[in-house]
């Protein structure tokens, strides 16, 4: 009788201790799944943030000294950034972005602006 309740007690502490085991390991799994949303969010706010920046130039009335402002700027983020960077301090060598490009079609703003000078 006694070695029975010893193979009870011996039972039910590998019962608990799986227990536990499983309690840690849905914790890590739920900690790594925060941990998760947290990154994506953090990365979403920087997205946010760097589209923020180019988001100003885009518009209908884009003055001559706007476009050149946003050549300054992509040119500064090509030389910083981008693979095609300029010297072994640039982030681009590690990090391994493709160059940006800006394209304007001037054919299409000329008809805009005629179109809107014909309807005053």
């Amino acid at each position: 009788m006694e070695n029975a309740s010893k193979a009870l007690i011996m039972a039910g502490s590998v019962l608990i201790a799986l227990m536990i085991i499983g309690a840690l390991l849905l914790m890590f799994n739920s900690l790594s799944s925060y941990q998760d949303t947290n990154t994506q969010t953090a990365r979403e706010a920087q997205i946010i943030e760097f589209n923020n920046q180019y988001e100003t130039f885009n518009r209908n009335d884009v003055r001559g000294s706007d476009l050149y402002s946003l050549l300054n700027r992509v040119v500064d983020y090509n030389r910083r950034k981008s693979t095609s960077g300029t010297g072994p301090s640039d982030e681009g060598a590690s990090i391994a972005f493709d160059p940006m490009t800006i394209s304007y079609d001037l054919k299409r703003s000329r008809e805009t602006i005629n179109m809107e000078r014909n309807n005053k």
